[in-house]
């Protein structure tokens, strides 16, 4: 991943800052990190349920279709007889 790649990068250069600047810096690029760790992992599990309720709406047309096709060939037979 090289987004993962680039913010290594960018945590090192920080590290190598005299200890008076990189101390708070980094502190606040730790932070940043969780928060957006936390986005992802939120984001992704917004997408799964989200794909979750996708496969119960299709079901549920499916099981209409299915339905609808049978009261259709029901009410032809009724009505050729």
């Amino acid at each position: 991943m090289k987004s993962a790649e680039e913010f290594k990068i960018l945590h090192d250069m920080i590290a190598a800052l005299p200890d008076k600047l990189s101390c708070n810096i980094l502190k606040q690029f730790n932070s940043t990190m969780q928060v957006l760790e936390t986005e992802r992992l939120n984001f992704r599990d917004n997408v799964l349920k989200e794909l979750i309720e996708l496969q119960l709406n299709v079901s549920y047309m499916d099981f209409d279709l299915h339905a609808t096709k049978q009261e259709r060939d029901e009410y032809k037979q009724q009505l050729g007889e």
